[in-house]
């Protein structure tokens, strides 16, 4: 993880608004190693994240039959209602 993302995207943002020659080289020169950097992270992110889904719907799962075995079914809809809340790029785990 030795890019910062950020700013690589700072480098496109200002390649696409100035002229090809007044910063092209910086931009080449940074996407060769940027964007294979960026694509490796997209891909381990996507894959962490199809892990935790499915590690997330067997942990639902097993609450939700716990929880129905309890008689606590309304406990489990303030959870689901609250898991629905959208999160933004910069929450943090």
């Amino acid at each position: 993880m030795g890019r910062n993302l950020r700013e690589d995207l700072a480098i496109c943002n200002e390649a696409m608004e100035n002229s090809c020659t007044e910063c092209g080289w910086t931009f080449i020169a940074e996407a060769r190693t940027g964007w294979p950097h960026a694509i490796e992270r997209a891909l381990d992110a996507e894959m962490k994240v199809a892990q935790m889904e499915r590690r997330l719907r067997a942990v639902e799962s097993t609450v939700e039959r716990m929880l129905d075995s309890y008689g606590c079914q309304d406990f489990w809809d303030f959870v689901m209602e609250y898991e629905s809340e959208e999160v933004g790029l910069d929450d943090k785990v």
